[in-house]
């Protein structure tokens, strides 16, 4: 861990790519106090539920366009800017009074926005494990996961705060300012960043410029690559498999947000605060369970915390079913907390297992698999708020998580057997 906090280049880019995150987070923090302000907003919250699982789908794009992009630092300074001017957009909107028609606006940059982050999450990549050597990325990803969540903690309780006192519209355009001093500091880094690997991209290009071929056959391609893999490694397609059943639940968010519209007795202090501290026990956990994944749980079985996490998953819906907003975040605290541990431990068995021109590719083909299941979790949660209460829903995936976990025990056995045979 010392030997990444002592790397500055590293460092800087990190934190570059946090400041942008808190533009994120007020983002996401205004708008569904904003769907709160509608009439309607069961319908509202159904839109923007809806508009998040867009993302899913272009992820394996943003990594073939990752690994073909020359210019990668260049590129990443201007999906920045372009972000800049989406949350300008938006802003000006938000002058008007609240409408559905300014959901649906912010809707759809919000999934503008998410896909222009997540091809500059696959552009970051490759960089840092540039200037990172293969021996301290376990302690790369606990560092990124365990401060990133800190840093989020933050920005949860500062942007609660702001949003008491200032308009939406206000947060908007500080969301643009943030994204721009992110750009301008990547600005700053260009030089370094060029100079520790000058012809990488463009020796890596060259050789690839006779295989590039359509996006839509690189696409496939690249999904028939990420299943041989899986095949080759058993342990990497047993987690994805896992991973991708496990995000089927993961709608604590949404359903916070609708038990706010339903329940006054549900909100502490605020709608603003209790929708952050929803958010703010997760990143706590993850940040506590990144941190001891690499040191009191560094020998823990990875199919135990496996297992851990869908146990508690039930309590949390339960909680969510008896309207116990304390017992929510509870549970959410140690269901991240485990998270937290799995995390960084699953993450560098899959650096240390690809090659890096095929990092972003294959990395977004698991990716892509494994957020299947939180594509459906998703759809279902974004029907289910048009006709049932938050109650009927809670029940639902207290279900859901139970038949999760039995089928988590059952095939971890399986699997153990599998990997003691050979």
């Amino acid at each position: 861990m010392k030997n990444i906090v002592r790397n500055r280049l590293f460092m800087s880019i990190y934190f570059a790519d946090m400041l942008s995150n808190f533009g994120d987070v007020l983002y996401y923090l205004a708008l569904m106090n904003y769907v709160l302000l509608l009439p309607n907003t069961k319908l509202a919250l159904s839109l923007v539920t809806l508009s998040e699982t867009i993302p899913i789908f272009t992820l394996l794009f943003a990594g073939i366009w990752a690994d073909w992009t020359k210019n990668k630092v260049d590129t990443i300074i201007a999906t920045q800017l372009f972000r800049v001017l989406l949350y300008m957009v938006i802003g000006f909107a938000m002058g008007f009074e609240p409408a559905l028609w300014i959901v649906i606006l912010a809707a759809l940059i919000n999934v503008l926005a998410d896909i222009a982050g997540q091809y500059e999450s696959m552009l970051y990549l490759p960089l840092s494990l540039r200037i990172v050597p293969q021996d301290d990325r376990e302690a790369m990803v606990a560092l990124r996961r365990g401060f990133g969540s800190i840093l989020e903690i933050v920005f949860r309780s500062g942007g609660a705060l702001l949003i008491g006192f200032m308009t939406y519209q206000h947060l908007a355009f500080l969301n643009a300012g943030t994204f721009l001093a992110s750009a301008l500091m990547m600005c700053g880094l260009r030089p370094a960043l060029l100079k520790k690997s000058p012809k990488v991209d463009e020796m890596k290009e060259d050789a690839r410029k006779g295989d590039k071929q359509p996006l839509l056959k690189e696409t496939y391609q690249s999904l028939v690559k990420t299943y041989q893999l899986m095949k080759e490694n058993p342990r990497l397609g047993f987690f994805t498999k896992m991973i991708t059943i496990g995000n089927m639940i993961g709608i604590s968010s949404t359903l916070t947000v609708l038990m706010l519209a339903e329940d006054a007795d549900f909100v502490l202090y605020s709608s603003a605060m209790t929708i952050s501290l929803s958010v703010i026990v997760r990143l706590i956990g993850v940040a506590l369970g990144s941190f001891l994944a690499v040191n009191l749980f560094k020998k823990t079985d990875v199919l135990l915390i496996m297992k851990g996490i869908y146990l508690l998953y039930i309590f949390v819906y339960l909680a969510y079913f008896f309207h116990f907003s304390l017992g929510v975040l509870f549970f959410l605290l140690l269901q991240s907390l485990s998270q937290g541990v799995l995390q960084p431990k699953m993450s560098a068995d899959f650096y240390n297992i690809l090659p890096e021109d095929q990092l972003a590719t294959v990395g977004a083909g698991v990716d892509t698999l494994s957020y299947v299941g939180l594509f459906l979790g998703q759809t279902l949660v974004s029907v289910l708020v048009l006709l049932v209460s938050a109650t009927i829903i809670s029940a639902i995936f207290v279900l859901i998580s139970i038949l999760v976990l039995g089928y988590t025990v059952v095939e971890s056995s399986r699997f153990e057997k599998q990997e003691g045979e050979v």
